[in-house]
């Protein structure tokens, strides 16, 4: 077999014609990714203004490995020995930062020594040393020169400061291949096609046809945001996200549209730039890394030299790493978007049944009023005719005191007055039972009133807990024939009142009933009322549906799992048919 040809060199800057598009992350994404393949990568940051890939490698360990930085490590160092004409045959050593908490190491030439404001001498100086445009060229060209004849990287990624200034614009022109970051917006455009014309003239001035590799879409929302099908990563196409603007590019710049590559807006990105750290580490399946790993694997699909074969499969196992991690990643996010779904239906249900209770109070309330209206009426009716009967009789006693010398008349006014008493007596018994029946039908709506409240109470109470009360799932598991008819029933009953049911063979789903129980799982113990409850419930459509050989107990098992369930267990619950009365 032929020994493949080392790779030579290759040098790729990243470039944008405004800041804040997020070229740094994307750029140190994309040396991650290659130095994975085993791949050596050198990275330089030209952007002296704001430091910005030199900080993001050296990480939150940084301001402690910076005493050792030298001016010999760092970009501005560099140009500094051109301007003083003290460049050393050494003067191109990068700094190498190890990155001790995911065991990654960086070989990078830093921007400056004052990375953090602490030096002194370099406080006091131009962020840029004052070269005129041809002596910047001739020292880029000598800087590039020199890391090439070193042979020691495979591929040399450059960061540049935003914006089409001379000091970003010819790193372009110079190095072997560039890429544009941008952002789907007017501002970005306009100065991403002011930096592209300058680059154009810059590499026509110096001679040189730089290959442009494409363009990257950052923070990408439409096509994205509004698509339904965005929750799940590995439902996303990437090619519908932000076409109108990747249309415009590709004619603009010259390029197919499949050279455009959007990257959609991820809020892990800037979680893992919180930490300075990559976002393959920090959020593998988000949708970052997956838009950018297929940005990327198009993106340096042209290479000078073809990638050994070690290369291309550790590349491979990478995008395997990462579409694993998408996957899963995939999948949790579906199990989420269920759980929501199941949790917004049990709300629907609570609310129901609340509705349902507090329509039952109103009407337990109207018939409280009626019987109380009535109790009064009958009250009043009693007291007047217990009164009329006192005057009747304190009338008949002072016409008989008129006739004191009349026996026989005495004789018949008495039997008169004893008829009034035991007639009138008999009517007050009467009113008196009366009163007693609606007073105990009285008593009844309260006491069932108080019911409905304690019910209404407990449901308001558990819903705001997040307890089983916001509607367990039911478990209905059969085991002889008589069960199997009875769970339908059972389930049907259930469903009414607001419960997820389903009705299950014991011997198909594994479970053993051995006797009639509910096992009724829950993290509240309030929950244990409803179980109460529902056992009622269950036993009354039992002695409805057949004999009952046993009643259904409750078991109430208290658990920290995040769903609530109602396991009923029937196991032989009939002797027989109901009996006819």
């Amino acid at each position: 077999m032929l020994e493949q040809p080392p790779l030579k060199t290759e040098i790729v800057v990243v470039a944008s014609g405004k800041g804040g598009t997020g070229k740094t992350v994307i750029l140190a994404s994309l040396g991650y990714a290659l130095q994975t393949s085993g791949l050596r990568v050198l990275y330089v940051d030209t952007d002296t203004a704001t430091d910005g890939l030199s900080l993001f490698l050296l990480g939150p360990d940084g301001p402690r490995a910076q005493p050792d930085v030298e001016p010999k490590n760092t970009y501005s160092g560099f140009l500094r020995a051109i301007d003083a004409n003290e460049v050393a045959p050494d003067a191109t050593i990068p700094f190498r930062v190890n990155r001790v908490e995911t065991s990654v190491g960086y070989d990078v030439f830093l921007s400056s020594r004052g990375l953090y404001g602490n030096v002194d001498e370099e406080i006091g100086q131009q962020v840029m040393p004052s070269l005129t445009r041809e002596q910047f060229q001739n020292a880029i060209k000598r800087f590039f020169d020199e890391i090439k004849a070193s042979n020691k990287w495979d591929y040399v990624l450059i960061d540049t400061r935003g914006g089409f200034g001379y000091n970003t614009t010819d790193v372009c022109a110079l190095a072997d291949s560039f890429f544009l970051v941008t952002e789907a917006n007017p501002s970005s455009f306009f100065q991403d096609k002011s930096l592209m014309a300058r680059i154009s003239v810059a590499a026509n001035d110096l001679g040189r046809k730089p290959y442009f590799r494409g363009v990257i879409v950052n923070k990408a929302t439409d096509g994205f945001l509004n698509d339904p099908g965005a929750a799940g990563v590995q439902s996303l196409d990437l090619s519908k996200v932000e076409v109108k603007f990747r249309d415009l590019a590709s004619s603009v710049f010259q390029i197919r549209y499949d050279d455009t590559y959007a990257v959609p807006i991820d809020v892990d990105v800037v979680n893992a730039y919180r930490w300075q750290q990559v976002t393959y580490i920090q959020h593998p399946g988000s949708v970052f890394s997956y838009a950018t790993l297929s940005a990327f694997s198009s993106l340096m699909s042209v290479v000078s030299v073809r990638w050994p074969e070690e290369n291309v499969r550790m590349w491979n196992e990478f995008v395997n790493r990462i579409s694993t991690a998408i996957k899963s990643e995939n999948e949790a996010t579906i199990t989420r978007s269920q759980q929501q779904e199941a949790l917004l239906a049990d709300k629907l249900n609570l609310e129901t049944e609340v509705a349902r209770l507090r329509a039952q109070t109103e009407e337990t309330k109207k018939s409280y009023d009626v019987a109380l209206e009535s109790l009064q009426y009958l009250r009043s009716k009693d007291e007047v005719a217990t009164r009329n009967a006192a005057l009747a009789a304190k009338s008949s006693r002072n016409s008989l005191l008129g006739l004191a010398g009349v026996s026989a008349l005495l004789g018949v006014a008495a039997f008169a007055i004893y008829s009034g008493y035991s007639i009138t007596g008999q009517a007050a018994k009467q009113q008196n039972d009366r009163t007693q029946v609606i007073e105990a039908q009285l008593n009844s709506l309260q006491s069932k009133n108080a019911q409905v409240e304690q019910q209404l109470s407990t449901i308001n109470n558990a819903a705001q807990n997040g307890s089983i009360l916001s509607g367990p799932h039911v478990r209905i598991f059969y085991q002889d024939a008589s069960s199997h008819d009875f769970a339908p029933i059972l389930a049907g009953s259930l469903k009414q009142r607001g419960f997820l049911v389903d009705a299950l063979s014991a011997k198909e789903s594994g479970a053993n009933p051995i006797s009639n129980e509910i096992h009724f799982q829950a993290r509240d113990p309030q929950a244990e009322v409803v179980a109460n409850t529902l056992v009622s419930s269950v036993n009354e459509e039992l002695a409805s549906y057949c004999r009952p050989a046993a009643t259904v107990r409750p078991r109430f098992s208290p658990t920290d799992a995040k769903i609530d369930t109602l396991d009923i267990w029937l196991f032989a619950p009939c002797l027989g048919p109901k009996l006819a009365k």
